[in-house]
């Protein structure tokens, strides 16, 4: 037997990984031709949600053993192709889009466009945030990007849900001496 009668067929994807440190990964990260918490084929996005702490990326240089282990503590964001697959844009379809500015540690500010298909009643950007994995998908052109969540400092809805009362003439003026 050799190595290759227990590999697995798999796909690949390019990404570029920006680490917090600001320094940047470009590779491909393969994906398994099933996942296991849906039908079809694995996405990027279950990838980086799994519960192991660290992945393979193929080093750009493409040498079969150039892969690095990246430790996902250690990523700002990665940034790969929009999914163009049928569940994607279907789940997209029918979801409410936002349009939000998010700053990450050490980052410039990401523009772009988060989907919320979340229960009724619990559908803000707030809620969004509060429910969702470890890399969380932003939409920016024609890539998407999987922020960290441990790496967002602040997020800015354009069409924002909550209302924040206005300062009035009513509150008191206290100032201490």
């Amino acid at each position: 037997m050799t190595d290759s009668d227990f590999q697995l067929e798999t796909h690949s994807v390019e990404v570029e990984v920006v680490l917090r440190d600001r320094r940047t990964l470009l590779g491909c990260v393969f994906l398994r031709p099933a996942a296991g918490k849906h039908l079809g084929a694995e996405t990027l996005d279950d990838r980086l949600n799994e519960s192991q702490a660290f992945f393979p990326v193929l080093h750009e240089t493409g040498v079969p053993r150039d892969a690095l282990l990246v430790g996902k503590s250690a990523i700002a964001y990665v940034k790969a192709p929009k999914p163009t697959d049928d569940r994607s844009r279907s789940a997209r379809s029918q979801a409410s889009e936002v349009n939000v500015t998010i700053q990450l540690m050490g980052q410039p500010p990401l523009s772009g466009m988060i989907y919320l298909a979340l229960p009724q009643g619990r559908s803000r950007t707030l809620d969004w945030l509060n429910t969702q994995s470890t890399f969380v998908p932003l939409f920016v052109g024609s890539h998407i990007l999987y922020l960290h969540r441990d790496a967002i400092q602040t997020v800015r809805d354009h069409n924002p849900s909550i209302t924040v009362p206005p300062t009035s003439s009513e509150t008191p003026n206290t100032t201490r001496s």
